[in-house]
């Protein structure tokens, strides 16, 4: 080669030809690229050889000065200009140069293309008609000047820059009909042979011969030059020279293997390190192994859209730049038509074919060529090769599916070891297949550092947590993130807004169609059109499969039980038992093979959400949604349970509960109205469960619905679950303290019943049942004791036995109905008679009826402060229920609950301590520590602590603790705090806080009013606990004001007769008799009395407390001048007779109202003791008769404050004995037992 070099003259610049040069010694250098004038005028090798004078006179002269000057400019010093740098008389250096030029337009640091006809872009006439008319984009030898270099600058005629190859691209390539990629220096091997040709096609040359010859550095090819051949000689010869490089596998490029493949580098793509590795890895490239033979094939598998066609060309563009002498070969394979024309191009750009002979199998001399061993190193990439059937022909493959080749397409995959296959399928079947059932390369989603990184080179300027939301609503799918931010980009928006638009329409947003670099143009970019096409293969494929996966589109994506699929098979797809589960089993292959359903160690199948909610969207356009929404709707009613929560195993209710997701989405359709059976029965199963977990708004609503459906149905569709659902919503309304509505539903349930099925049947019974529950909740206490005892005697004649079970149900019932009512000795003896009926029934100790009816009769002796006959029982029914259960099982820790108490009221304070605390541990493993069940479990235990008098600290600690976690607790900082807060002042109190105490509870009294407002049952515990601490203080001026705020609140929320007003009127009473307001107090007392004996009975002990302070309000106020001393007399001796019937003679509260008697007659009475005396068990005299009799006792001073002295005990141990009797609060068995449901509130907050 022989450049000229610019070297300073005495004249100036001066031009000199160096000596020729061989490629080692070649310094760095500029060329010229021009179009040729006459050739008079032009500067020849000779002319530069005899001096520059003669070189001078010449025009051409001018543009060896332009190219000099530029070079120095461009700090280089040497040039070449075809010109005058090759000896044309030198045949072999003419040969040599025409076969070299290619090569050194290559290696030029700088081509100054120089174009005289154009005008300089400082003239008023703009230059680009000019450019696009130039002559240099006719002539022949100008396209390799145009493709070989790196830099292409262009020149107008007075030598001012234009532009640059790049800057001017898009109008370069519209001149020149050349491809972008061609122009900016893509291998040329990427482009077929006939491409190539036909970028000359129009171009003329000046020697006809050179047009051929212009090509050679083009295809890579050598030939010598004949002139004088012409052009059609020197064609011919140029096409044999390249059909006989590619037979002899020779590479038509310089120096790099061949690389035909359809698609650019992506600059945006984000490497995957683990697929990308792993293919390296298997295909012999890894960093431990060069030879590229470790593993001929290899397939990547996964979901549409996750991105492995990018890896693929990520990989393939690694190679060119590692491994330069492989080639590439591409294959589009998503059907048998492209992969023949892949095949065909392949062949004709190779010219592998004889063109006069169109019956070649083209595809064989593909695969042929590419097997022999001179050809070199290839890697074949197919990709999209999902469909099994155009691999591998099958005994069901169509006739009009098959391509004109009777070979399947798999035959003509070389089988070699200089070539690898790299496959890219969304199919792992096919893959495997493919690669001879070698291991795959599963290609996932992206981590969430990988997805940041996509959407970060795409939308510079969003942030970090936008761009997080965005992968976490897309779940890191690289196609979706791509097309987000191809519409973000587009619609200049910013990604909270196109998350809101997600949020709306999720399906039409993710259908919209984008551009990507590296997707195949006739494929679909929208990530829902990507997955249809796959839905529709998988149809055709295996229909049961498209069912399957059509089914799964309609219920929850994620969990869903195989014994969904196994029913749907069974009912939808009909087959012999014996080939069902291989049918199952294969449909579920092929969901698994394309990435459909991923499957988990309990055998559960997942969904991606976007092929769920892509799935929906394919049905809806298949018109198929309603359709599969009413087998789903059906197989759900088959499988979920039509019986009580509470009456199913653990282990069957743990499995029934993860069927429970898949309801709301079958529900949500609109095909529900057109399937009310199945609708009306699934709606009544959620509802027993939403009912057995206490969300009775919901359960409500969802039986309410049922029930409509239900009686909308024709007489000959409506079964026993019409009652059922009946019966469900009376217990619902019940927890709800929607007692008249209960009531009703439950009146209403008895008639459909008598009506349908007779006054004495097991339907008939049950739903007089729920009546007298639902009278039991209204305090209708004589309504419900009547019909238990009807339900008692039409359980006896429809069984025809005591021993029948429905009678022995009824008898238990009515056993509670007595408990309820305080009728404890009746309660007592039926329930006794229950537990020996089934024990005569045979029935094992442990038998759960058994253990039913001592956990009932436990409880009655507990209700009659019988706790060492309550105990034992207890314990039983809490050993079998651990050993049936294990220890933290909820019943279980109930039952600790329960046995609590009953060790407190015996003053077994170590086992009472025990089994608190044993309680609260269980609960906190079983459920943790801030759920709100053993936070409960934790509050009985405080609460009774202080209650007992014994552990003030203790129970001071455990509120505290309770409070604390019950702050963290998300969605309860209000209501519960506040009511905890409440109990946690009353506490306080009781271990001797006593200003303080006050101020928290009026500050809490405000802060709860103002959050929740006055009648809320928070604000009104809290009245409740700021008048206890005034009146535990004494404070009674005070106090007076808050306990009637109570009252009246009280009877508010919770009804005039509720059994929770009497001891608060009985309170008032005390406050009011204190303050010498007796009137006020003996009204306060009548009223506490009168309704004590309706709501709780004669013998409760509020009413006996009542009576006791009633006669001794009228003693006291008699000797105020009122004159009620007789009836206070006649009240006491009634408490006596009552208290000897119900508690017994030796009780301290019969002693006590035997001395008040005594004392108010002048009587010596001894002490009260835990001994039996004769005079305590004697019988007292009617002294109502004698008091007719006596004298007037004399009046005595009474200072405020203080009983009458005349009844007051005489040391102080009697003063506190009657102050812990009469003083009025909440016991310790009402302070745990509900007598009755709220009648104006339902049931709020936990």
């Amino acid at each position: 080669m022989r450049l000229l070099e610019a070297c300073d003259g005495p004249d100036g610049l001066e031009f000199r030809l160096t000596k020729d040069l061989d490629d080692g010694s070649v310094p760095l250098y500029a060329i010229l690229s021009h179009t040729w004038g006459p050739d008079s005028e032009e500067v020849s090798f000779q002319d530069m050889l005899n001096g520059a004078g003669k070189a001078k006179a010449k025009g051409g002269y001018d543009k060896i000065r332009f190219c000099g000057r530029q070079a120095r400019r461009d700090g280089l010093t040497h040039f070449w200009i075809d010109t005058c740098c090759i000896d044309k008389s030198n045949s072999t250096e003419l040969a040599e140069a025409l076969n070299s030029m290619f090569n050194w337009y290559r290696r030029a640091s700088r081509c100054y293309v120089f174009l005289p006809d154009v005008p300089s872009p400082t003239d008023p006439e703009p230059w680009t008609p000019s450019f696009k008319a130039s002559r240099w984009f006719t002539r022949g030898w100008t396209l390799q000047e145009l493709i070989a270099p790196n830099t292409v600058q262009f020149f107008a005629k007075d030598g001012s820059l234009l532009g640059d190859k790049h800057s001017l691209l898009s109008l370069v390539a519209e001149i020149t009909g050349i491809g972008e990629a061609a122009i900016t220096g893509e291998p040329l091997d990427g482009f077929s042979l006939q491409e190539r040709f036909s970028w000359a096609e129009t171009r003329q040359t000046k020697r006809e011969e050179d047009w051929a010859y212009s090509l050679l550095g083009i295809f890579g090819v050598f030939i010598p030059p004949i002139y004088g051949e012409g052009r059609e000689n020197a064609e011919r010869r140029l096409r044999n020279e390249i059909r006989a490089t590619v037979a002899a596998g020779k590479q038509l490029e310089t120096r790099e293997g061949h690389f035909v493949v359809p698609y650019l580098s992506n600059p945006d793509f984000v490497k995957r390190p683990e697929p990308f590795e792993e293919i390296k890895t298997q295909l012999g490239y890894g960093s431990n192994r060069t030879d590229g033979t470790s593993q001929s094939r290899v397939s990547l598998f996964g979901l549409g859209g996750v991105g492995k066609t990018q890896i693929a060309i990520a990989f393939v563009y690694w190679l060119r730049q590692t491994h330069p002498g492989v080639s590439v070969f591409w294959v589009h394979a998503s059907t048998t038509e492209r992969f023949q024309q892949a095949y065909t191009s392949f062949a004709q750009q190779f010219l592998l074919a004889d063109e006069e002979d169109p019956g070649q199998d083209k595809l064989e001399l593909v695969k042929l060529w590419l097997e022999r061993k001179n050809v070199g190193r290839w890697l074949l990439v197919i990709d999209n090769a999902d469909d099994a059937e155009i691999f591998f022909r099958s005994k069901n493959t169509p006739s009009d599916n098959l391509s004109s080749s009777t070979k399947p397409l798999a035959s003509y995959i070389p089988e070699c070891p200089h070539v690898s296959v790299l496959v890219t399928t969304r199919n792992k079947q096919t893959g495997l297949r493919l690669i001879k059932q070698r291991r795959p390369i599963a290609v996932g989603k992206m981590d969430d550092g990988e997805s940041q990184q996509l959407l970060s080179a795409k939308l510079d300027t969003s942030t970090p947590e936008d761009r997080r939301k965005l992968t976490t609503r897309l779940e890191s799918l690289p196609l979706a993130l791509a097309q987000a931010a191809a519409f973000i980009q587009e619609n200049c928006m910013k990604i909270s807004a196109y998350i809101e638009l997600l949020d709306e329409s999720f399906a039409e947003v993710l259908d919209t169609e984008f551009e990507a670099p590296g997707r195949d143009q006739e494929i679909p970019h929208a990530v829902m059109q990507t997955w249809k096409i796959s839905f529709e293969e998988t149809k055709r494929q295996n229909p049961l499969a498209g069912d399957l996966l059509s089914f799964m589109g309609i219920i929850n994506h994620q969990a869903i039980p195989r014994e969904f699929l196994t029913h749907y098979v069974r009912l939808f797809h009909p087959e012999p038992r014996n080939t069902r589960s291989i049918r199952l089993a294969t449909a579920l292959g092929v969901l698994k093979a394309y990435s459909f359903v991923t499957e988990s160690k309990s055998s559960n199948l997942d969904m991606h959400r976007l092929v769920h909610l892509s799935t929906q969207r394919w049905l809806e356009e298949r018109g198929e949604r309603c359709l599969f929404s009413g087998q789903a709707l059906q197989i759900l009613t088959e499988v979920s349970p039509d019986t009580a929560w509470d009456k199913i195993e653990e282990s069957t209710r743990c499995q029934l509960e993860s069927y429970l997701p898949h309801i709301p989405p079958v529900l949500g359709s609109s095909v529900i109205w057109e399937h009310k059976p199945w609708t009306a029965s699934l709606l009544s199963h959620l509802a027993g469960y939403l009912f057995h977990h206490r969300s009775y708004d919901r359960a409500q609503r969802l039986s309410e619905k049922s029930l409509e459906m239900r009686i909308s149905l024709p007489e000959d569709e409506k079964s026993n679950g019409t009652l059922q659902t009946m019966a469900r919503l009376v217990w619902i309304y019940i927890r709800q303290g929607n007692l008249e509505s209960a009531q009703k539903m439950a009146q209403k349930a008895y008639e459909i019943s008598q009506r349908v099925s007779g006054a004495e049947s097991q339907q008939t019974l049950a739903s007089m049942c729920d009546l007298g529950a639902a009278y039991t909740m209204q305090d209708r206490y004589e309504e419900a004791e009547e019909l238990r005892i009807r339900i008692l005697e039409t359980a006896q004649k429809i069984g025809g036995s005591e021993m029948d079970p429905a009678t022995l149900v009824s008898m238990t019932n009515l056993a509670g109905e007595y408990l309820e009512k305080s009728k404890l000795e009746k309660a007592k003896d039926l329930q006794m008679q229950v537990v020996q009926l089934r024990q005569d029934r045979g029935l094992g100790e442990e038998h759960p009826e058994t253990i039913n009816g001592i956990d009932l009769l436990s409880k009655i002796y507990e209700a009659q402060e019988r706790y060492k006959e309550a105990l034992p029982l207890a314990l039983r029914v809490f050993e079998v229920k651990r050993r049936e259960l294990g220890e933290d099982h909820p019943i279980t820790i109930s039952l600790m609950a329960r046995l609590a108490p009953i060790y407190a009221a015996l003053n077994l304070s170590r086992e009472f301590a025990d089994y608190g605390l044993k309680g609260i541990e269980a609960a906190t493993r079983r459920w943790g520590e801030d759920d709100l069940r053993p936070l409960a479990h934790m509050a009985m235990v405080a609460t009774l602590y202080s209650l007992t008098f014994q552990f003030h600290k203790e129970g001071l600690e455990l509120w505290l603790e309770v409070f604390r976690r019950m702050t963290r607790i998300p969605g309860h900082h209000h209501r519960v705090t506040m009511a905890l807060a409440a109990k946690l002042v009353y506490y306080q109190l009781e271990s001797g806080l006593g200003k303080e105490v006050l101020e928290l509870g009026l500050e809490l009294f405000e802060a709860s009013r103002k959050a929740l407002g006055e009648d809320d049952p928070e604000t009104l515990a809290i009245i409740t606990t700021i008048s206890s601490i005034y009146f535990e203080a004494d404070r009674y001026e005070e106090c007076l004001e808050w306990a009637l705020k109570d009252v009246e609140a009280q009877r508010r929320l919770l009804g005039e007769n509720h059994a929770e007003i009497p001891w608060r009127l009985l309170r008032l009473s005390w406050v009011q008799g204190h303050l010498k307001r007796f009137e006020e107090a003996v009204a306060s007392a009548e009223e506490c009395v009168a309704l004590s004996e309706r709501v709780l009975g004669p013998e409760d002990l509020v009413t006996l407390q009542g009576m006791i302070f009633l006669a001794e309000t009228a003693k006291t106020y008699r000797l105020e001048g009122g004159g009620r001393r007789k009836e206070g007399l006649l009240l006491m001796q009634q408490v006596l007779e009552v208290s000897k019937r119900t508690l017994g003679p030796d009780h301290e509260f019969t002693i006590l109202a035997r001395r008040y008697i005594d004392n108010w007659l002048g009587k010596e009475q001894p002490k009260p003791s835990s001994g039996k005396t004769k005079e305590q068990n004697a019988e007292l005299a009617p002294a109502a008769q004698k008091v007719e009799n006596e004298q007037p006792l004399p009046t005595t001073e009474i200072t405020e404050g203080t009983p009458s002295s005349s009844t007051q005990p005489n040391d102080e141990g009697d003063a506190a004995d009657t102050e812990a009797l009469l003083r009025p609060r909440p016991r310790l068995r009402d302070s745990f037992k509900i007598r009755s449901w709220s009648k104006k509130q339902k049931e709020k907050g936990v």
